[in-house]
């Protein structure tokens, strides 16, 4: 005879989180930052255009949208 298998019950109490529980929030800028900072961005010279996008945390295609946007 075959010995049944069955398996164990847990009480597992699930919570209910949402999708971006724990993500952290994505910035949002306002039309004068974006305006001042692709102004600053555009005055700078070739070498210093890194320097503005590292400052503020941005990537150069931020910077390209906004002034698409203005």
């Amino acid at each position: 005879m075959e010995a049944s298998r069955t398996t164990p019950t847990t009480s597992v109490q699930e919570t209910v989180e949402s999708p971006r529980t724990g993500r952290p929030t994505r910035r949002t800028f306002t039309a004068e930052y974006k305006r001042r900072i692709a102004a600053e961005y555009d005055r700078a010279p070739a070498g210093q255009k890194g320097r503005v996008l590292r400052r503020e945390g941005l990537y150069e295609s931020s910077v390209k949208q906004w002034r698409a946007q203005i």
